[in-house]
């Protein structure tokens, strides 16, 4: 397996042992709502054992097809909204409480046993074909998209200890996600120190090839992990101050949310 490929694997799989260990110096309230309507707690960690095993069963899936993009998987999650939601609710009554913290410890030892050297280069995924890279990238979202979830669900908690690294590669991720629905260069949109990609608008907007284009979008990583993924409106951010727009077309409103 490539040495990028294994750095990404290895992402993944330090980052769910990060957010493990969040949970169990955390002890949040099973039944506490979280900041996702009709989520509580178990429901939520419950997604995240699925999400695991989801990974975990893909990796042993090679194909042969031709590769979607990441932003077309992760705009496939938008018609199976709820009955993801129905299936984790289902799943955290069913296990219960601790026992759905062990089915994620469990689900988190499987993926660590995978063999580096049994990986394929390109996964049939539940929306398709992907590249096993992009695959586990979407996972790093997932964990860091329902970490901050958790963290803003339990009042006083320390936000989950996620390296530069897995934040990086998740940040990156939703912005060439971003990228690849609007290809074009209207707007950079910056988040130092992790990333910056240039988009377009389809049909506005001047073009330009090289050089600071005159619209420029800059937020932090918070804030733009919850843009991209629907958490919070470009209103929203705009009303907080923790975003600069600068420019006539500097408005990310119509692009976003990607998932």
């Amino acid at each position: 397996m490539a040495t990028r490929l294994i750095r990404t694997l290895t992402c993944v799989t330090t980052g769910a042992e990060r957010l493990l260990t969040w949970l169990d110096q955390t002890s949040p309230d099973p039944a506490a709502d979280t900041v996702l309507p009709g989520w509580d707690i178990a429901t939520l960690v419950a997604h995240l054992t699925t999400v695991i095993d989801t990974t975990t069963a893909t990796l042993g899936r090679p194909s042969r097809s031709g590769a979607i993009s990441v932003a077309s998987h992760l705009a496939s999650y938008r018609s199976t909204a709820d009955q993801v939601a129905a299936r984790e609710i289902e799943r955290a009554a069913r296990s219960g409480w601790p026992g759905i913290r062990d089915e994620l410890r469990d689900s988190i030892t499987a993926l660590e046993a995978v063999s580096g050297d049994a990986v394929p280069a390109k996964v049939d995924g539940p929306g398709g074909t992907l590249r096993t890279e992009d695959w586990l990238a979407t996972c790093m979202v997932e964990l860091v998209t329902h970490a901050d979830d958790l963290h803003r669900s339990v009042g006083g908690s320390a936000a989950v200890g996620f390296t530069r690294t897995e934040r990086t590669l998740a940040l990156r991720t939703l912005a060439q996600a971003l990228g690849d629905n609007h290809p074009g260069h209207t707007i950079e949109v910056r988040v130092p120190p992790y990333t910056a990609v240039q988009c377009g608008i389809p049909g506005d907007g001047p073009t330009h090839t090289r050089g600071t284009p005159p619209n420029v979008v800059e937020t932090d990583a918070p804030t733009f992990l919850r843009l991209a993924t629907g958490r919070i409106t470009w209103s929203q951010a705009i009303a907080g101050g923790t975003v600069s727009a600068s420019g006539t077309r500097a408005d990310l409103s119509t692009l976003l949310p990607l998932w």
